[in-house]
């Protein structure tokens, strides 16, 4: 990823990567991406998210034993 300061540094970066994706950062600055760099981060950020909802769910109590889960997928889709 690389800031952008000037129009110059864009058509680089296109020349360079072919497909870019700009993208504003928390500070509000805008980064050059290619566009395989913001799907891994797009992926990163996905799992990161789902990890910290599945340790919520463990922290509150959210869970179940196999058991369980094996008898609501029998009830469910007959396995």
């Amino acid at each position: 990823m690389m800031s952008i300061n000037n129009i110059k540094e864009i058509e680089t970066a296109i020349d360079k990567n072919n497909e870019i994706v700009l993208v504003k950062d928390e500070e509000n600055n805008i980064k050059v991406m290619s566009l395989e760099e913001y799907n891994q981060e797009a992926l990163r950020k996905d799992i990161e998210k789902h990890l910290l909802m599945a340790e919520d769910d463990f922290k509150n109590g959210r869970v179940y034993t196999h058991e369980q889960v094996g008898k609501m997928w029998s009830e469910k889709y007959g396995i």
